[in-house]
């Protein structure tokens, strides 16, 4: 579901976008979690997709699906 929010993400910078972008982060991360991976392990995923997944024209940024 991670991929999809940041497909459907519109990749403009507004605080709802930051906080859209932010929760499908931290749901990534719990779901990680959930599934027994070591929480540092679900962490250090979850650092990695708010530093590299901003919105930008990368095919893994926040709003791809609508550049």
């Amino acid at each position: 579901f991670h991929d999809l929010k940041y497909w459907c993400g519109y990749p403009v910078s507004t605080p709802a976008e930051r906080l859209e972008r932010f929760i499908a982060d931290s749901e990534l991360m719990v779901d990680v979690a959930v599934l027994g991976v070591d929480f540092f392990i679900a962490e250090t995923m979850f650092r990695g997709v708010r530093s590299g997944g901003g919105p930008s024209a990368l095919p893994f940024a926040w709003g791809f699906g609508r550049m």
